[in-house]
């Protein structure tokens, strides 16, 4: 019996292009040192991008969500590193309009990518050992 070859091509699915676009190692709109209100901007942007290229592929509607900013400390015997977490989780209603899906994304920012020397810029990422800070997320315009 003769078995035809067929081509296997790795598909990835919408939701983790959306991963991997949301938690890219380079901000590549951003100039190296962030400034915190340049950073807040650019992630309102590509939160919302990401908002509707989901609403867009999956047919969904945006219901609400939140994104928090948390910093972490990586040590190791010769290095200590600090990153602040950006995580968001987005709500969309399905077409059904019963059933809601949770988009949880994720990124991660070296403190050193920050200008530690713009005082507002260094007063908040000080200022999140403290307190976190969580925003809502609106729906884009």
């Amino acid at each position: 019996m003769e078995q035809k070859e067929t081509k296997r091509t790795s598909k990835k699915s919408f939701f983790q292009m959306l991963q991997e676009a949301f938690s890219g190692s380079a901000v590549p709109t951003l100039n190296k040192p962030y400034l915190w209100n340049d950073f807040m901007e650019y992630m309102s942007h590509e939160i919302d991008r990401q908002i509707i290229g989901y609403s867009r592929k999956k047919k969904y509607t945006y219901i609400g969500g939140k994104c928090r900013f948390t910093p972490t400390v990586n040590e190791t015997e010769f290095d200590k590193t600090t990153i602040l977490n950006v995580d968001a989780e987005l709500y969309f209603r399905l077409p059904d309009g019963k059933k809601v899906e949770r988009l949880p994304l994720h990124t991660e920012r070296n403190y050193h990518d920050f200008n530690l020397e713009d005082a507002d810029t260094l007063e908040t990422l000080r200022s999140l050992f403290k307190e976190y800070l969580e925003v809502s997320v609106a729906k884009p315009e």
